[in-house]
C-alpha cells in the first residue's frame, strides 16, 4: 500500500468524483420522484425507473473508485486541528455516508433481482371512523 499523500487539499480526482456523485444522486432522486407524474406501466414511467436503476449502479461504481482513491491518497489534515471527539465524530459520519451510498444501490439491485419471488401483501387501509 502506498503512503498517504502529504498535501493540504484533496486532489482533483477526489474533488471531481465528489461533485459527480452528488449530481448523479440528485438525478437518481429526481428520476424516481418524476415517476409519480406518469401512469403505471407507461413508457415514460418505465424509462425513468430504468434510469433510476442505471444511475444507482453508476453511483455504486463511483463509490468504489472514491474508496480506492481515498485509501491510496488519504485525506488532508484539518487546520486548525479539531478536538479528538469532533475528529472521531467526523470520521464516523464519513464512514456511515460511504456505507449508506454503497448499500442503497446494492439493496435496490437485490430487490429488483428477487422481487418476482417475493410476495408482499399490501397493508390493510384503515379508514377513519365517520
Amino acid at each position: 500500500m502506498m503512503a498517504p499523500r502529504a498535501t493540504d487539499r484533496y486532489g482533483s480526482l477526489a474533488i471531481g468524483l465528489h461533485w459527480l456523485t452528488l449530481e448523479i444522486l440528485i438525478a437518481v432522486y429526481t428520476c424516481i420522484n418524476l415517476t409519480e407524474l406518469y401512469p403505471k406501466g407507461g413508457d415514460p414511467r418505465e424509462a425513468l425507473k430504468t434510469w433510476h436503476f442505471v444511475l444507482g449502479l453508476t453511483i455504486l461504481a463511483l463509490v468504489m473508485v472514491r474508496l480506492l482513491d481515498r485509501l491510496r491518497g488519504g485525506a488532508p489534515a484539518v487546520i486548525p486541528s479539531l478536538p479528538i471527539w469532533q475528529s472521531r465524530l467526523a470520521s464516523s459520519v464519513h464512514v456511515l455516508l460511504y456505507v449508506f451510498v454503497a448499500v442503497m444501490p446494492i439493496l435496490g439491485w437485490f430487490l429488483l433481482s428477487v422481487g418476482a419471488y417475493l410476495h408482499w401483501r399490501p397493508r390493510a387501509r384503515i379508514s377513519p371512523a365517520s
